[in-house]
């Protein structure tokens, strides 16, 4: 910090060199400019609250000093100041120069189109020639081709001697009025006001209230949704975790969010537990992706589950000693006769003490067995990727519910690691059906008989029906007894079969029916024993309250503790949240019309005072419905700060109105600047004239040392508020004794602004209502006049 502005070009050579500007380090090939800002702050009890960013004159031409790349810095960095709503541009322009080639005015107008927050600068008016004043004025007067809609300001920098010289007998602001009042100037009929440094100090002051007063709305707009993203941020880190007690419950809450999750998304709930999550464009949806893997399955299974699939058509061969085409991976394609022919060479090798046209029960199973070998890889298949979609899941839920990378890697850990373990019991379940289907076949569904005795009656009525077909040509004539013998003659040989051929037969029947059935039930028994009972009713189970509380203390240290990286972004999203609430609060507090913040100076120095605040954000208040203009006029009797001390209140004695209007008044008591109570009101409709009114509280209290007087003076927005009068009188002290004079004390804008009479004039915020305070300094006696 420094304490004397003679350090300041030092700093500012120092922080040249760190932001690398050429000039001031020993590089001659470094920029010209940088992007970077050098921050200056100047405190005091004078001077104007703004902030002013001092930006690089625009360059038009590349040159040996300045490059391309400079040229470009520099308009790129305008720009990016300009763009802002907020800027008050201020286009600053040589008297010396063509105006027409003035660039900042041109960008100025592409980014103020209406004009509302430039202003145009004139310098170095002592550069001109003589006789040009005229065509300068005439700029100055927002009267040539080039306009402002703010108008431009005349300014006349102090010159290198007049700055070597001492000034201390004379002003800047003296030196730049003596030189436009010189005969060439004054001629010009230049209007003053626009002219001199301390005249555009308070233009400037004026425009930002007009202009913060437009941007407050958005201004607030955007600090509220800024404390909305640093509240979801905070709130998505959890709660602080500073001992181990803290780890434990905020892992505990945690866990009954997970278990929910995974609660709804088995029970196919979407949108009772959390409806963003279960969004379906995220795939989290998991019943109904268990539903489609397990359609899939059984899909698969009827397509690709049995290893030889009968076609009518015979197949194109392979090679040598092939039966049929290799189709969909190890599934073979036949005709009937090759399945014939396989089932008559497994009946061959399967064949014991059966009589010829019988076969045993273990053909069947043999039979079976193969048949169905591709059952196993498509069940592995199947469970491998439920459990893929289960592990996603998994994935997507902590890290929805956890959002530090550290813990969400860690319970991630752990939850695989818990499904890790149904994945090896969903793969010891499926080895146990396979085990199973491949014992010896047996069942009790009628189906299998059922089946069995519709491919037999299939069988049969196929034979007798080539049979008829090779009797007489196909057509004969049933009339006679003597007809049915020779029909029943000629079907006769006919219809006798080989019995090992019938035995065959009969067991392609039985695989075929056996098959359908036990099809079926390995499709039941892997959804439901392998996926349902292994994979996704433990789902919720892999991390809840109960799991919680089974951890040991230091696996819940290892894994729910806060990193310092956290810590110290909790503490910094912390201190961003408080600002941006003080900040709101703040901007919440102001008035429709924009006041800085009052600097007091105490014209009278004996207590008791009055103070007469600008308008406070009373609006809104309950005891001032509608739409009006609320002052306080805060009034302390007593320097004793201790809230039980008497405390005499001031009792209004008249209230004059010019017109008739509506208004209210009454007594606020309140401590630390928080209103907590409204005295009785008195309210109506006071014609022109003296209207006498005592408020009910006046005389003595012992509620607060520190009551105001209240008023509200309604009205509609854009109509002018009619002059009032209200007269304030001080009784005496506790003891019977006059009170002092009050003394006053005004805002440094309010006393920029006084009268003779220390009458203050200021905007009102209805519109254009302009109003007067005047103060009568009589003693025990005030007088307040405002519109």
């Amino acid at each position: 910090m420094m304490e004397d502005l003679s350090d300041l070009p030092v700093a500012i050579e120092e922080a040249s060199k760190l932001m690398g500007i050429r000039g001031f380090t020993d590089s001659p090939d470094d920029a010209a400019f940088a992007s970077d800002a050098l921050r200056i702050e100047v405190t005091g009890p004078t001077g104007l609250q703004l902030s002013i960013v001092d930006l690089p004159g625009l360059i038009s031409v590349s040159n040996e000093e300045q490059s391309q790349a400079d040229v470009d810095a520099v308009h790129a960095m305008v720009r990016s100041y300009l763009r802002s709503t907020r800027t008050i541009i201020l286009a600053v322009v040589q008297a010396s120069n063509d105006f027409a080639n003035q660039g900042i005015i041109k960008i100025a107008r592409e980014y103020d189109p209406d004009g509302q927050r430039t202003v145009g600068i004139i310098t170095k008016p002592d550069l001109i020639n003589v006789g040009a004043e005229a065509k300068l004025s005439n700029i100055a007067k927002n009267k040539d081709a080039i306009k402002l809609k703010l108008g431009f300001f005349l300014l006349k920098n102090p010159s290198p001697s007049e700055m070597q010289a001492d000034s201390a007998n004379i002003s800047r602001a003296e030196r730049e009025m003596n030189f436009f009042s010189s005969p060439a100037w004054k001629a010009q009929n230049l209007d003053m006001s626009r002219v001199g440094i301390e005249n555009l100090k308070a233009f400037l002051q004026e425009l930002l209230d007009e202009h913060l007063e437009g941007e407050l709305p958005k201004l607030k707009d955007e600090v509220r949704r800024a404390l909305n993203t640093l509240e979801k941020e905070l709130d998505d880190m959890g709660p602080e975790r500073r001992s181990l007690g803290d780890i434990r419950s905020f892992m505990t809450n945690l866990s009954m969010r997970y278990y929910q999750l995974a609660q709804a998304a088995l029970d196919g709930n979407y949108h009772c537990s959390d409806a963003a999550f279960f969004d379906k464009k995220n795939g989290s949806r998991l019943r109904s992706l268990v539903h489609q893997r397990n359609g899939v399955f059984a899909t698969k299974i009827r397509a690709q589950g049995h290893k030889r699939k009968i076609t009518d058509s015979p197949p194109t061969p392979v090679s040598d000693g092939d039966l049929g085409c290799d189709c969909d991976g190890d599934q073979l394609v036949v005709t009937r006769s090759e399945m014939i022919s396989w089932i008559w060479e497994t009946y061959n090798e399967t064949r014991g003490r059966e009589l010829p046209g019988n076969y045993s029960h273990i053909l069947l199973a043999e039979l079976f067995h193969e048949h169905s070998s591709p059952w196993r890889k498509l069940a592995e298949e199947h469970v491998s990727a439920v459990l893929e979609n289960v592990s996603k899941w998994i994935q997507q839920a902590v890290s929805t519910l956890f959002h530090e990378d550290r813990l969400r890697r860690d319970i991630n850990s752990f939850c695989q690691e818990q499904l890790e373990l149904s994945r090896k019991t969903a793969f010891k379940e499926l080895e146990q059906i396979i085990l199973d289907e491949n014992r010896h076949p047996i069942t009790y569904n009628h189906y299998y008989t059922e089946n069995i005795q519709k491919a037999r009656n299939d069988s049969q009525k196929e034979l007798l029906e080539s049979s008829l077909a090779m009797i007489g040509g196909g057509t004969f004539h049933v009339g006679h007894p003597d007809d049915r013998k020779r029909l029943i003659g000629g079907l006769q040989p006919r219809l006798c079969v080989d019995m090992d051929q019938q035995a065959c037969e009969e067991a392609l029947a039985g695989l075929n029916a056996y098959y359908k059935v036990a099809m079926k039930t390995f499709v039941d028994n892997i959804c439901r024993q392998v996926v349902e009972r292994h994979i996704l009713a433990p789902l919720p189970e892999i991390f809840n309250p109960t799991t919680v509380s089974q951890l040991s203390d230091d696996e819940l240290l290892r894994i729910g503790s806060e990193p310092e990286k956290e810590i110290a972004r909790r503490q910094r999203l912390g201190a961003s949240a408080q600002g941006l609430r003080s900040s709101l609060l703040e901007l919440q507090c102001l008035s429709v019309k924009y006041f800085h913040s009052p600097s007091w100076a105490s014209l009278l120095s004996t207590p008791p005072w009055i103070t007469l605040f600008p308008a406070l954000d009373l609006w809104g208040h309950k005891e001032f419905p509608g739409s009006g203009k609320r002052s306080q006029l805060p009034v302390t009797h007593s320097p004793d700060p201790d809230p039980s001390a008497r405390v005499a209140h001031p009792r209004v004695r008249s209230l004059v109105a010019s017109k008739t209007v509506n208004w209210r008044l009454g007594l606020l008591d309140s401590s630390g600047g928080s209103a907590i109570r409204m005295g009785t009101l008195h309210s109506g409709r006071p014609k022109k004239g003296a209207h006498d009114r005592d408020l009910p509280t006046a005389g003595v209290s012992t509620v607060y040392a520190f009551p105001r007087i209240c008023v509200a003076v309604g009205g509609s927005p854009g109509r002018r508020i009619p002059p009032l009068s209200l007269t304030l009188v001080t009784p005496k002290s506790n003891f019977g004794t006059p009170c002092p004079t009050p003394a006053l004390a005004l805002s440094r804008r309010a006393s920029r602004q006084c009268s003779a009479r220390h009458g203050i004039r200021r905007g009102g915020p209805m519109g254009g209502g302009r109003g007067r305070i005047n103060v009568a300094r009589e003693s025990c006696l005030t007088d307040a006049n405002w519109a």
